[in-house]
């Protein structure tokens, strides 16, 4: 739009919020629906677990945990993993496989709604921020990432730098 003011249009509902209803039909539509055996994924994983802080990590936190494909591998790396997705589909798939992980609990969790589950040191929120709405959102899930990593903790994203994602493409 010529002359728009682009921030203004990045907070508006010109990025839409994607809920509960959106995920369960993307994960009931099929199983891995983003590829996460890909080379891409893996990948990814490897250098996610690679940008870690040495040693065990006391709590950590999956926020959108899908089918588990990366939370087997962080579960091998913390304590206590607390892995949250939004659909109960994917949490059921994930629980599957992560069924021999003693370390590990599974909560249905709406980032943009719901209060997270307690402090931690390390959070992981990968390629799902394009999912919560525009800038205002994201600034409010910001915050509350904030205040649930430990002062000495890490927050963990990957992300692409685009503000909505097309899981087909």
């Amino acid at each position: 739009i010529v002359g728009a003011n682009t921030s203004e249009m990045e907070k508006s509902c010109d990025t839409p919020v994607f809920g509960h209803d959106y995920f369960e039909k993307v994960f009931a539509a099929r199983p891995d629906p983003w590829k996460y055996t890909s080379p891409y994924e893996q990948k990814k994983y490897e250098q996610t677990l690679e940008m870690l802080p040495p040693g065990r990590i006391g709590r950590a936190l999956e926020i959108a945990c899908a089918e588990g494909h990366f939370t087997v591998k962080l579960a091998t790396r913390t304590d206590h993993l607390i892995a949250a997705d939004i659909s109960q589909t994917a949490l059921g798939r994930a629980a599957k496989r992560c069924s021999n992980m003693k370390n590990m609990r599974f909560v249905q969790l709406d980032l943009n709604r719901d209060t997270l589950p307690g402090r931690f040191e390390l959070i992981v929120c990968s390629e799902m921020l394009y999912y919560v709405g525009g800038q205002d959102a994201l600034k409010a899930i910001a915050r509350k990432l904030a205040k649930a990593v430990e002062p000495w903790g890490y927050l963990l994203t990957a992300h692409a730098y685009i503000i909505k994602d097309d899981p087909d493409h």
